[in-house]
């Protein structure tokens, strides 16, 4: 097409270039109505398009697959966390909080989260054994078997295998009085206005332009923090946080995705959000690194503006050559995806930023309606 574009200026007259261009476009969108209303009419021709017409989701088959090879390589190797663990220690603390407990629940999943548990500590260091997510592990199975009725066989044998392991972690670590279980939270205490709130989100802007100065890490370390507060699919957290404030190397991680071209020469630091399939074990999940990382990355903003920074989401497009530019730049696992990237830093005063208006409460809400 690129090569016929100028034959046809040389032979049409100018004066009907814009029909005959205006013709090619309504001709080539009915085609492709028509090309994609065969494919799409059953998921089986929609196989055929992306199998062998269309290769757009060939990375995201061959990310979940790797990452569910590797979730079963770590529940044989020694890392120090625990995807199952954490997914199953969350499902204890909901059915812990039912306002109408029962005596006996989670007999399909408890036996296979103390065996976690066990190779955990076992497996572990001082480390290990002290860090939060064994001490919350170790408060919620605590609190579980002491709610559960013990004349349970299976609740029985899974006890012991706890208290085995638990003796175990003592030995290594003195724990903190302070439990990590469910906790009714301080409603009465002061709390965050909605105005206030609300300006915040109304101040939040995309900002492109920034003083030279390099965030203060110590700063930006309390934004993540404020990230991690944030809900995510049974507490797995499958998200990590690649920032980078070395001129050089804020260069040439944010002149890769197509939206910087005219603006990252400049940045002084930019994040790189990475989510890992190795979290998930069913393929139905593969899209919940997108939510949960997206939710955190929107605290992370926020959080950034009260502490005198702004920030500006940069869409990360699934495509090549930048997927596996980024991907050779930062040494991601086959199993990892970019979410996204996003720039930040100290504004420049005075520069204009875009008023982005937003659609009206009308257009994106509904209430009971199918």
């Amino acid at each position: 097409m690129q090569k016929i574009k100028p034959l046809i200026k040389k032979v049409i007259p100018k004066k009907f270039l814009p029909k005959i261009t205006n013709l090619f476009k309504k001709i080539s969108t009915q085609v492709k109505l028509g090309f994609l209303s065969v494919f799409s009419s059953s998921k089986l021709l929609s196989n055929w398009y992306f199998g062998i017409l269309n290769h757009d989701f060939i990375r995201e088959h061959k990310a979940t697959l790797a990452g569910k090879k590797k979730y079963y390589k770590q529940l044989q190797s020694v890392t120090d966390s625990s995807y199952l663990l954490r997914r199953n220690i969350h499902r204890l603390e909901k059915g812990l909080i039912m306002p109408e407990r029962r005596s006996i629940f989670a007999l399909d999943f408890i036996r296979e989260t103390v065996i976690e548990f066990q190779r955990m500590v076992e497996n572990g260091n001082v480390q290990l054994a002290s860090n939060a997510e064994i001490k919350w592990a170790d408060d919620v199975l605590e609190a579980y078997f002491s709610a559960v009725d013990q004349n349970n066989p299976v609740i029985s044998r899974c006890s012991e295998i706890y208290r085995i392991s638990k003796s175990k972690l003592n030995q290594c670590s003195e724990q903190s009085k302070l439990k990590s279980v469910p906790f009714v939270r301080d409603l009465e205490s002061e709390t965050v206005s909605y105005a206030d709130f609300y300006n915040l989100s109304k101040r939040r802007r995309s900002v492109r332009f920034y003083e030279p100065e390099i965030p203060d890490r110590k700063l930006v370390d309390m934004a993540v923090l404020a990230a991690a507060q944030s809900p995510s699919a049974c507490n797995r957290q499958p998200f990590t946080f690649r920032l980078f404030d070395e001129p050089e190397m804020v260069k040439k991680v944010a002149g890769i995705p197509a939206g910087t071209k005219t603006f990252y020469k400049d940045l002084p630091a930019i994040g790189v959000v990475v989510g890992h399939l190795s979290a998930y074990y069913r393929s139905r999940d593969r899209h919940a690194i997108y939510v949960d990382g997206s939710l955190a990355v929107m605290s992370f903003v926020y959080a950034l503006e009260t502490l005198g920074m702004s920030s500006c989401v940069i869409n990360w497009g699934d495509e090549e050559p930048a997927e596996s530019k980024m991907s050779a730049l930062l040494g991601l696992e086959p199993d990892d995806r970019v979410l996204m990237l996003v720039a930040y830093g100290y504004p420049k005063k005075d520069l204009l930023v875009p008023f982005s208006s937003k659609r009206n409460l009308e257009s994106i809400r509904k209430y009971n309606e199918y």
